[in-house]
């Protein structure tokens, strides 16, 4: 069968119910606080910090975005946006940052874990091409 993730709103899922799937939740576990907490589907990477800034052409734009439910976001004096937010599913952050409309325009300010993440990614994309 097919084994590739499908992408749905966690947060919009209502009267959700705990099946025995093998998943057991801790006591007082609240789904709708433990989905906040996602960036996407993908919700094992490590809860992080994150700070993000979008220069002066893509601000207004990216200032209209919510990227994620924890979202801050401060105007520059430059022009540029900063965005913060704490939030587990890197990958699919990644992803989203990796859009044309953002690339040139965009700034990891931290963590480093996940500025790293961000370059492996671009790795793993250059085995599309092989020149030579």
């Amino acid at each position: 069968g097919n084994r590739e993730a499908v992408s749905y709103r966690m947060d919009m899922l209502q009267d959700v119910k705990i099946t025995d799937v093998g998943f057991v939740p801790k006591e007082g576990f609240n789904f709708k606080e433990w989905v906040k907490e996602s960036f996407g589907v993908y919700h094992g990477d490590a809860l992080l910090d994150i700070q993000i800034r979008f220069a002066p052409e893509v601000a207004e734009r990216a200032s209209k975005i919510i990227f994620h439910s924890t979202q801050e976001q401060r105007l520059q004096r430059d022009g540029s946006v900063i965005i913060r937010m704490q939030c587990r599913g890197h990958r699919e952050l990644i992803w989203e940052l990796m859009h044309p409309d953002w690339i040139g325009h965009v700034k990891i300010e931290s963590p480093e874990v996940l500025q790293k993440e961000y370059l492996e990614q671009l790795e793993r994309a250059k085995t599309a091409v092989k020149l030579g």
